[in-house]
């Protein structure tokens, strides 16, 4: 009896103290990560140490715990259930047959962040993505995003029922999207732009009852877009753009109740634009460059979460819709290359969170630029060439501090180009040119540090340059301008005189730059050297010479001495003011 039970303690012990020590190291486990590991060149991955306890050992170790490995997860019963390797500098190619024994994984990450912060060197794995990734049916998230894979998509993906998010984007896939996409019944997110997939979108998409979020842009997808994918109820964000895409938007779109995001830009669709009239949530319409016919949706006023709207280069009629006023939200409006008519509304300046707005080659648009669009005070670009404003550029638009583009060029704008541009410190690109501005260049287009192309051409202005417009000589140069070339300007030198020699610079008795006591930019007519320090004072009024006839399409700030009522007066944009 004591032999019998020596026996069984002897034989049983040992199994047990391996079984307790490898729990944490499922031996199939452990070949698939350790052939992803030499098929991937571990020996370069980046900030993973402990993966040696695979490098260095062809079989589990007494004392094996996978736990340890960065980026390896492990479930309750010491099988590994995540692999996430993002951005770990993997490249080579995936393994195949090892793959299978991974049969409790879930989480599969071998891609790249998108985030443009991550510093951490991308993963660049090529090779075709083996179908042995098909038969992990626990899988419920799989991302080789930003990659080199080539070949199609395995069709046995589309049998991994679990898959919630499924993210293939910016490789070189081609085959086009399995036909059995449909069988992804829990899939939530699915990621496949930057191919070049080709063929039509499946209509078994519509059977992905869970689908939230759909990129397929950049993918040289044709065909029309499938009434199904409008049954999938609970979308929040489609990106269709950049592809082949024909015809029209399917009308059961407008009744996606949760969509916040939707972009189709850049395709050949053609129709109306959806009414989008039961998507109360909907934050994004990105629809430009399309063949969109018909006008702006008044029912689009009704979504007052809306912040981002880009309908250009289309061939859209019409005026913009007054419910667009209820927009408070608004940042980007981005109209340009249609034939929209009528005005822009001054009630928009209210929109205070604006930082985008472009109206270009509207040719029937017109009208006079709002005053009240001073208030937008985060505007970072400002577009309205090729329409037909009239008036003159509002002051108020020196309030734009951020602002980097100014472009008015090609319209029926008058008067002098105000100085306002000061605050502009950013400014890299302004233009005037082809209207019918008068008066001098302004000397606060010298604030701006980046200021690279500017272009005047094409006016009626005249008159010296301001000494501190000698810095613009040296900004221009490596960029693009055109002042007084091609146009009807008549400076007293050309620009390129006055860059080289200094021709045609102001001089005493010339417009000169001051400043009134209570602290407003002025120009002023000087006879003799009437400014001190930048400032006016009431004792030099009297060396102003006098002038009987009020200047014409004056500037606020613009001052002269009346000779009639021997007053200093300041034009303040809508009255001529005595100052002393």
């Amino acid at each position: 009896m004591k032999t019998y039970l020596f026996i069984v303690i002897t034989l049983i012990t040992p199994f047990f103290q391996t079984n307790t020590l490898n729990a944490q190291c499922n031996a199939d486990d452990f070949a698939a990560l350790r052939a992803l590991y030499f098929s991937t060149n571990g020996a370069s991955w980046y900030m993973t140490p402990n993966w040696a306890l695979v490098a260095d050992n062809a079989s589990p170790p007494v004392g094996c715990d996978l736990s340890t490995l960065e980026g390896v997860s492990l479930d309750g019963a010491g099988r590994v259930s995540i692999i996430n390797l993002m951005n770990r500098n993997l490249t080579g190619i995936l393994p195949t047959i090892e793959l299978v024994g991974l049969t409790e994984l879930t989480i599969l990450n071998l891609g790249n962040s998108t985030d443009a912060t991550v510093t951490d060197p991308p993963n660049d794995i090529s090779g075709f993505i083996p179908a042995e990734i098909g038969t992990l049916s626990n899988l419920t998230e799989l991302s080789l995003a930003g990659n080199s894979f080539s070949g199609s998509i395995p069709s046995n993906f589309t049998s991994l029922s679990n898959l919630v998010a499924l993210n293939l984007s910016s490789n070189n896939l081609t085959g086009g999207i399995p036909s059995t996409i449909g069988n992804l019944s829990n899939l939530s997110n699915l990621t496949l732009s930057r191919n070049t997939l080709g063929g039509a979108i499946p209509t078994s998409i519509g059977n992905c009852s869970a689908l939230a979020n759909l990129d397929l842009g950049r993918c040289e997808l044709t065909g029309s877009i499938p009434t199904d994918l409008g049954n999938c109820s609970l979308l929040k964000t489609v990106l269709l753009n950049t592809n082949l895409l024909t015809g029209a938007i399917p009308a059961n779109f407008s009744a996606l109740a949760n969509l916040e995001f939707i972009n189709m830009g850049d395709n050949s669709l053609s129709g109306s634009l959806p009414s989008f009239s039961a998507c109360p949530n909907l934050e994004v319409i990105s629809l430009a460059v399309n063949g969109f016919s018909g006008s702006l949706p008044s029912s689009w006023g009704n979504l007052t979460n809306i912040y981002f709207i880009s309908v250009g280069n289309n061939s859209l009629t019409g005026t913009i819709p007054s419910s667009y006023d209820n927009l408070i939200n608004l940042r980007t409006f981005s109209i340009p290359s249609n034939d929209i008519s009528g005005m822009l509304s001054s009630m928009w300046g209210n929109f205070t969170d604006m930082t985008f707005l472009n109206v270009n080659s509207n040719p029937n648009l017109g009208g006079a630029l709002p005053s009240s669009y001073g208030n937008w005070s985060n505007l970072v670009q400002f577009r309205a060439e090729d329409c037909n404003f009239t008036g003159t550029i509002p002051t108020t638009y020196s309030a734009w501090s951020n602002c980097v583009q100014f472009r008015v060029g090609g319209n029926n704008i008058s008067g002098t180009i105000p100085d306002i541009f000061t605050s502009m410190t950013n400014l890299n690109y302004a233009s005037f040119n082809d209207n019918g501005f008068t008066g001098s260049m302004p000397v606060s287009l010298a604030s701006p540090d980046s200021l690279h192309s500017l272009y005047m051409q094409n006016n009626q202005l005249s008159g010296c340059f301001h000494p501190d417009l000698d810095y613009l000589c040296t900004t221009l140069k490596t960029g693009q301008y055109n002042i007084d070339y091609n146009g009807v300007n008549n400076f007293d030198a050309s620009w390129d005189d006055f860059c080289a020699s200094g021709a045609g610079i102001c001089s005493s008795g010339s417009t000169t730059f001051c400043e009134i006591n209570n602290g407003l930019p002025t120009h002023l007519e000087i006879d003799g050297n009437a400014c001190v320090d930048g400032v006016i004072n009431a004792s030099e009024a009297l060396q102003l010479t006098p002038q009987f006839n009020e200047p014409t399409n004056p500037a606020v700030g613009l001052m002269y001495f009346d000779g009639t009522t021997n007053k200093v007066r300041v034009w303040d944009g809508s009255v001529w003011q005595d100052c002393w």
